[in-house]
């Protein structure tokens, strides 16, 4: 979960509305950003932070019984390679490329950590001969892969500076990645409250994304269930972003 804090108690986006997010971004790009196998892209992106622990236990409230944001949720060694395996068995599964993106994705989440476990490291060793494998079998080459996952880098940054409230006020910049084809995006909000993004990838001048936002009126829960039961039926906001390079 994405939390904030607010006056009336907490904002919470659930990770699957934030993949959402990315991906409604992602249909916004020009066509010439669009990597091959555009649409098993688009789900990676869609999917790439699902799979998830259930709330069935104290994942997702901390000690006081707050919501916990993602940032905060700490998984053991067993539990956390449990929840990358899920992932990418799921994700191969739908399809090899969605798998090879997730794949990437790991990498990225876990690669340069130094704390992870003998397991995890076991794990992202044998995903690196995997997609040199897959990559091979079906004709493509490394640096395909790497512009596709680049694209997921930035709608999945772009959603979660949105999601969090993280663009800055005062027409301040805030970088979204600079991986993709090299390039240094940065976002910032314009007079009229609209977004904007330099250098514009986008296939329109100006459009809208939305998350659905729900509210916890509470401070405090006794576990997941407690909590989950609460979010079900708390009332949503659609919340809107406008996009302009007009």
């Amino acid at each position: 979960m994405i939390v904030t804090s607010v006056e009336q108690g907490w904002e919470v986006v659930f990770q699957k509305s934030h993949g959402l997010l990315a991906g409604r971004i992602a249909a916004e790009f020009r066509d010439e950003f669009r990597p091959l196998l555009w649409v098993e892209t688009l789900e990676a992106i869609l999917s790439h932070d699902d799979y998830k622990e259930d709330f069935d236990g104290k994942h997702y409230v901390t000690e006081l019984g707050a919501p916990k944001d993602f940032t905060l949720v700490s998984m053991g060694a067993r539990d956390r390679l449990a929840e990358a395996q899920r992932r990418l068995r799921e994700s191969y599964r739908k399809h090899r490329w969605v798998g090879l993106l997730i794949s990437r994705h790991q990498e990225h989440l876990y690669g340069d950590n130094d704390d992870v476990s003998h397991g995890m490291r076991s794990l992202l060793d044998d995903e690196r001969d995997r997609r040199r494998r897959v990559l091979r079998k079906m004709g493509l080459k490394k640096a395909d892969l790497e512009h596709a996952y680049q694209l997921l880098r930035w709608c999945d940054r772009c959603s979660l500076i949105l999601t969090r409230g993280d663009v800055p006020a005062m027409g301040r910049q805030i970088e979204v990645t600079h991986g993709l084809r090299g390039e240094r995006y940065l976002m910032w909000r314009r007079d009229d409250d609209a977004l904007a993004v330099e250098p514009w990838p986008f296939a329109n001048q100006q459009f809208d994304v939305a998350v659905e936002v729900r509210q916890a009126t509470r401070l405090s829960f006794d576990d997941d269930r407690d909590l989950i039961d609460h979010l079900e039926a708390s009332e949503v906001e659609n919340r809107v972003w406008r996009f302009s390079n007009s």
